[in-house]
C-alpha cells in the first residue's frame, strides 16, 4: 500500500506504528500520577479530593476572586490572591463557567443566572469519531500461555497483560479529502476482539445498533479495524440542564451534521481504506474473512455498497473521547472565542482556562499530549507574568 512504518510521535505522523502510550515500568501513567502525586508534600500545594467546584466568585468589576466548592456536604470558599485557573476539561469547564455567569447570555437567562460576560462558552463542541463493527476472523492459532507465566510477565512490566490497551497498532493516513498537505485526516487502529471490546461498549454506553453490529465476533482469532475520522467539522454544544452544579450538563455532539457532509464522506473513505488493508497479502495469508453482519436498519441497500455504508454510518459511529473547543482560543469574542493566547477569559480579569476546551479545532490525533503541553505552557506564562525565573 506504500504506507511506511514510522514513529507517530516523531517528525512525520503519516504511517503505521505500534500504539504508543505513557508507560513507566510496564504501568500506564496519568497526569495525576506524574505531575501531582510526587509533589503532595509541597507547602504551597493543597489537594482536596471528592470536592466539586460549584461557582467562580466574580466581583462587580468582573474580577475573579475565588472559587466556591462543595466538600462533605458543605460549601467552602477558596480565595485567590492572584488568579483562578479552571482545568476541568471540555465538558465540565464550560459548565462551571456558565454556572458562574460566563456564557451565552440568552441561555444563562433561561436558567435565571445573572450574566457576567456574554461569551460563546460550550458552543463549538468538537470530537473525533470512531466506526465500530468492522470485524474479520483469521486462521491464526497461538499457544496458550500458562497463567503463572502471564502473572510473572505482568509483575515484570512485560507481556500482553502489561499493555496499555488491547489495540495493537495504529495508522495515520492522508486521504483525498485532506485539506492540509502532510497532515493526516484519518486514523485506523487494529485490535483483537476479546471481552475488552464489550467492556468498552458498556463504558461508552453504546447505542443498541452499535451493539448489534459488534456482537457477532465471539472468535478467539478475530480482529477489528477501528476507523477514526480526524479534523471533523461537525459542531455540537454543551449546555446547562439547570442552574444546579449537581446536575450533569446537556451534551449534544451533533455528529455528522456539517453542511458540506465532509465528516460522513471522510468516514466512508476510512471504511474503504479498512477493507483495502484487510485485502492485503499479509492478511490474506492468515485467512482474513469478514464477519460483520448487515444492519437491519439498512437492509434495503446492497450489503457493503456505498449506499449501505451511508445508511449504516450514523448507526455504527460513536465518539472517541477527544472533546475540544468548548472554550476555544482566539483573539475575537465576536467569532466565538472564549480565551486569548495567554489562556485568559475574554472580558474577565484574573481568570484563565487550561485544558482541552481551549483547543480551537479538531486535531490530527489523540489529545492527551496536547493537554500536557497546555499545562506546561501555562506554567511558563505564569512565571513570566509574576517574574518567577524559569528552572531547567
Amino acid at each position: 500500500m506504500g504506507i511506511n512504518l514510522t514513529d507517530v510521535n516523531g517528525e512525520q505522523q503519516i504511517g503505521v506504528s505500534p500504539f504508543q502510550a505513557n508507560i513507566k515500568h510496564g504501568i500506564r501513567q496519568d497526569s495525576g500520577t506524574v505531575f501531582i502525586m510526587p509533589f503532595l508534600d509541597r507547602k504551597n500545594l493543597k489537594v482536596v479530593t471528592k470536592a466539586l467546584a460549584t461557582k467562580i466568585i466574580i466581583d462587580d468589576h468582573k474580577v475573579a476572586r475565588g472559587v466556591q466548592f462543595s466538600h462533605g456536604g458543605k460549601l467552602y470558599t477558596a480565595k485567590a490572591d492572584k488568579e483562578v485557573i479552571v482545568s476541568a476539561g471540555a465538558i465540565n469547564t464550560p459548565q462551571l463557567l456558565m454556572l458562574s455567569g460566563i456564557g451565552p447570555a440568552e441561555h444563562l437567562e433561561d436558567h435565571d443566572i445573572p450574566v457576567v460576560q456574554d461569551l460563546e462558552v460550550g458552543s463549538h463542541f468538537s470530537d473525533h469519531l470512531m466506526v465500530n463493527g468492522l470485524t474479520w476472523t483469521s486462521n491464526i492459532s497461538e499457544p496458550i500461555a500458562k497463567l503463572r507465566e502471564d502473572i510473572r510477565d505482568f509483575l515484570n512490566g512485560t507481556g500482553y497483560l502489561a499493555e496499555a490497551l488491547s489495540t495493537q497498532a495504529v495508522g495515520y493516513y492522508e486521504t483525498k479529502l485532506a485539506t492540509i498537505p502532510g497532515y493526516p485526516d484519518l486514523e485506523m487502529s487494529f485490535q483483537d476482539t476479546n471481552d475488552t471490546v464489550y467492556a468498552l461498549g458498556r463504558y461508552q454506553n453504546w447505542k443498541s445498533s452499535v451493539d448489534e453490529a459488534v456482537n457477532n465476533m465471539q472468535s478467539p482469532t478475530s480482529f477489528q479495524i477501528f476507523v477514526t475520522p480526524l479534523h471533523t467539522r461537525s459542531l455540537g454544544t454543551v449546555r446547562l440542564k439547570s442552574s444546579s452544579p449537581y446536575d450533569f450538563p446537556v451534551i449534544d455532539p451533533n455528529s455528522l451534521s456539517d453542511p458540506e457532509g465532509r465528516d460522513k464522506r471522510l468516514t466512508y473513505e476510512g471504511i474503504k481504506m479498512a477493507f483495502k488493508v484487510a485485502s492485503q497479502p499479509a492478511f490474506q495469508k492468515i485467512g482474513a474473512k469478514l464477519t460483520t453482519k448487515p444492519l437491519k436498519q439498512c437492509s434495503k441497500h446492497p450489503f457493503l455498497s456505498k449506499q449501505y455504508w451511508y445508511c449504516a454510518i450514523p448507526y455504527i459511529t460513536m465518539h472517541n473521547n477527544h472533546p475540544v473547543s468548548t472554550c476555544k482560543m482566539g483573539p475575537n469574542p465576536e467569532n466565538g472565542d472564549v480565551v486569548d493566547h495567554k489562556l485568559r477569559v475574554h472580558g474577565v480579569q484574573r481568570l484563565r482556562v487550561a485544558d482541552a476546551s481551549v483547543i480551537p479545532l479538531s486535531t490530527s490525533s489523540h489529545i492527551n499530549s496536547i493537554c500536557y503541553m497546555i499545562g506546561d505552557k501555562l506554567a511558563d506564562i505564569l512565571k513570566e507574568t509574576y517574574g518567577v525565573k524559569r528552572t531547567k
